[in-house]
């Protein structure tokens, strides 16, 4: 995706070992650099896919997962330069305002014409938020345009939080696209789609006899518990299979709870009835190993009548297209309007933001030079 290839030569700023024609800039920002050696390295999975999206090489083939995708995937900008201002170097999951403040002001120093920020906090945060405002605000003025996700709290109202609350900030909600890397789980001899998780990934088909386990007071219309903290406690899952429902929290949180109660492998099934989502981890290290498989509510209804069925979670994935599925608002997706004094209406502009193609770092795909993934979030659609 970034092979510089055909670019005219580039003034290169900051770590220029991690710096050619087309990415000029990588540099990064954090209190503790000298001390804890950081450098601006994109060893993390999410800005690595952000970039891809903005400026990937022209008609680059893709495959997932095993998975051949039958177009070459583009950048939506892809002749375009890139600088890489890290806030997140190494394993650090949380910025300082500082520091993305900092980033921001380098950017503009530096040249750049646009900032992409995947990031966010609480619209009455205390302070931080109205700091970003104000610099997003500023440097919008000063030509320097920031396009921020707006979050991925929703549905519901007042749901977009800093940066992206801030008025002259081009704000982005997500919408689907109908594309999906398919595996699929059998139930007592019926195939269904699926869609695997970001936890334990198997090399051959797992079987195991599937185990309901049903809360009808979930308030969810999959009546099944959603393994959430605040849930009840799941029955011993041992050797296992587990039928759960999505509800309110972390997917990670409920794939470690079906673990911890000894279940070998988890079938979630949706709360609506729509595309298919990835299932992703969070910033807890102790992320579940065993695998995870995403089903519509819909089949997940009749595979809840099969309490002690066989069920095989199948290793081999295929791409599928559902055009049918585009351009639908995902429900993930933060709304407006914004809160306090001046009440604006955000977000400013949907795009793609559901089961989005793009790159990952090669040490995803054990070091191969072309690393791929499919995930979801108004982070997707910013770019």
């Amino acid at each position: 995706c970034f092979d510089d290839t055909g670019y005219a030569a580039q003034t290169q700023l900051g770590d220029t070992s991690l710096t050619n024609n087309k990415v000029t800039v990588a540099r990064v920002f954090n209190n503790s650099i000298k001390k804890n050696g950081y450098d601006a390295s994109a060893v993390g999975s999410h800005g690595h896919h952000v970039a891809g999206t903005i400026a990937c090489a022209a008609h680059t083939p893709a495959t997932i997962d095993g998975a051949s995708i039958p177009y070459a995937p583009s950048g939506v900008a892809p002749h375009a330069l890139l600088g890489n201002y890290n806030v997140f170097p190494n394993n650090i999951e949380e910025a300082r305002s500082e520091d993305i403040l900092n980033a921001l002001q380098a950017a503009y120093e530096d040249g750049m014409d646009i900032v992409n920020m995947s990031l966010g906090g609480q619209q009455n945060d205390g302070g931080g938020g109205w700091l970003f405002a104000n610099a997003v605000d500023n440097l919008d003025r000063a030509n320097m345009l920031s396009a921020i996700a707006a979050g991925n709290e929703g549905p519901g109202n007042f749901t977009v939080g800093f940066p992206g609350a801030a008025p002259r900030a081009l704000t982005v909600g997500a919408s689907t696209v109908g594309q999906n890397i398919i595996n699929q789980v059998n139930v007592d001899g019926t195939d269904y789609e699926a869609v695997v998780g970001e936890f334990g990934k198997l090399k051959s088909d797992l079987t195991a006899p599937l185990a309901v386990v049903n809360d009808p007071a979930s308030g969810f219309d999959h009546g099944l518990n959603i393994a959430c903290p605040e849930s009840p406690a799941l029955p011993n899952l041992t050797g296992k299979i587990a039928l759960l429902g999505r509800g309110t929290c972390d997917f990670a949180v409920k794939m470690r709870a079906a673990q911890d109660a000894g279940a070998i492998g988890v079938i979630m099934v949706d709360r609506v009835d729509g595309p298919l989502l990835v299932m992703a981890g969070n910033s807890d290290p102790n992320q579940a190993t065993i695998p995870g498989y995403f089903i519509r509510l819909s089949d997940g209804k009749v595979v809840k009548t099969h309490d002690g069925g066989t069920a095989v979670l199948k290793a081999l994935p295929t791409y599928v297209r559902d055009a049918s599925l585009d351009r639908q608002m995902a429900d993930f997706s933060s709304q407006g309007p914004t809160i306090g004094q001046n009440v604006i209406v955000k977000p400013d502009v949907i795009a793609p933001g559901a089961n989005i193609i793009s790159s990952y770092p090669p040490s995803f795909c054990g070091g191969a030079s072309s690393c791929r993934a499919m995930i979801s979030g108004t982070s997707m659609a910013t770019p």
